[in-house]
């Protein structure tokens, strides 16, 4: 399998040979260094100049009758010099193995950090969360959502995430929005979640039936849209996000366009009835003048 570099009218500037395959893993640029991931278990560190290779690692922890004796190595994730990311077996739909790693990368060298392997399967990529407590990824499992920071804490945010295969997304850098991988008609799943950074689900949201299967691949949120894709197809949500000025509203509340009409109805309602009364009292004075 070789790792290529192209330019904008795909002319090739340079390709390497990382010697396994590479389905569907992209390479990760920090700085002069290319990252790769193979099925082999090797990540390797290119210079994106000439794709020489800088340093290697054997990285993988799963074998596979199918790609070799290290399994899968998924795209990483840098959080200042550490770098994060999944490992598997690397059968796709079929993994029941997998895993999470990180390895320092300093001066073209690679030092294990963490290792993790007894979770069942997770989700390809993990997500970089950078805030004022926190540093590290946020990363999906067979077990629920789990965080490694920088200084190798590993915790389990929530378990009530469970089975999901895309990565979390993370909005505004306070929210993570979560598509389940099974679908409605198996009994569960087939939702988007929004949850805070510590666990705490704060909406969902039903996928369209007409496009509702299986779901590896995470959302992409603008503004107030939702953008998703499942093996049937794709959908838009469409409707305001929360931001970090709003308070959550779990289930989505209720409109307040439909409460300032309900407030006019009663109001008017109101009215009519004191006319009414105010009528027939000024009827009543009049028959009693006339006696």
């Amino acid at each position: 399998g070789n790792t290529y570099a192209v330019d904008l009218d795909l002319n090739i500037l340079w390709k390497t040979d990382t010697r396994s395959q590479n389905y569907f893993d992209s390479v990760m640029i920090k700085d002069d260094r290319a990252f790769v991931g193979t099925y082999s278990g090797t990540l390797y560190a290119l210079d994106v100049t000439d794709g020489s290779i800088k340093a290697s690692v054997a990285a993988g922890a799963f074998p596979s009758v199918v790609y070799g004796d290290g399994g899968r190595v998924c795209t990483p994730v840098m959080v200042d010099d550490i770098l994060f990311f999944s490992t598997s077996d690397g059968l796709g739909m079929n993994s029941t193995q997998g895993g999470i790693a990180a390895y320092r990368f300093k001066n073209d060298s690679f030092t294990q950090m963490f290792s993790e392997t007894e979770y069942g399967q997770g989700s390809t990529y993990t997500t970089a969360v950078i805030t004022d407590s926190f540093r590290g990824v946020y990363f999906s499992t067979d077990e629920g959502l789990y965080s490694l920071s920088t200084d190798m804490k590993f915790t389990l945010i929530t378990d009530q995430m469970i089975g999901i295969r895309a990565s979390p997304t993370l909005v505004n850098n306070q929210y993570l929005f979560m598509a389940d991988y099974a679908y409605e008609k198996n009994g569960v799943g087939g939702k988007i979640h929004i949850l805070d950074l510590e666990g705490n689900i704060l909406a969902e949201f039903q996928r369209p039936s007409e496009v509702d299967q299986w779901t590896m691949s995470p959302v992409i949120v603008i503004d107030d849209h939702i953008y998703g894709g499942t093996d049937n197809g794709f959908y838009i949500f469409a409707g305001k996000m929360l931001n970090n000025n709003d308070e959550p509203e779990v289930g989505g509340g209720i409109n307040p366009l439909w409460i300032a009409i309900g407030v006019i109805v009663v109001l008017m309602i109101i009215f009519l009835i004191i006319c009414y009364f105010m009528g027939k009292k000024k009827n009543m004075s009049t028959d009693t003048s006339i006696i």
